[in-house]
């Protein structure tokens, strides 16, 4: 199986099993991709993650574990490849998230400044 395939594999499963990357307003859902994909990088590599102290920063935590733990026990293949290929893989996918539940959203709410 080709990276290419790997990573459409690891978008479909975040975009079908995982919500948050569509909360009600556009900033919402880039902080949340965002952040939460950046920690299950940190978390599929191995490093030490700062829980951090606001209720936000642990859902990001909590979020972003629950995505690393998943997703390791859905794809075994994500142990065999460096924290490079894991790291552009997740960069890729956050850019197709933020496409589709962003820029191309036809939800003429996401931008109200009024919530």
């Amino acid at each position: 199986m080709t990276m290419a395939e790997r990573e459409q594999e690891l978008y479909t499963f975040v975009l079908e099993h995982f919500l948050w990357q569509f909360y009600s307003r556009s900033w919402d859902r880039e902080a949340n991709i965002n952040h939460i994909l950046d920690q299950t990088v940190a978390f599929l590599a191995g490093e030490k993650i700062n829980v951090g102290a606001t209720a936000q920063e642990k859902c990001y935590y909590a979020e972003s574990k629950t995505v690393a733990t998943e997703a390791t026990a859905k794809f075994p293949w994500l142990a065999e490849i460096n924290k490079l290929e894991i790291k552009a893989m997740f960069e890729n996918i956050k850019a197709k998230l933020i496409e589709l539940a962003i820029t191309k959203s036809q939800n003429g709410e996401l931008n109200s400044p009024n919530y």
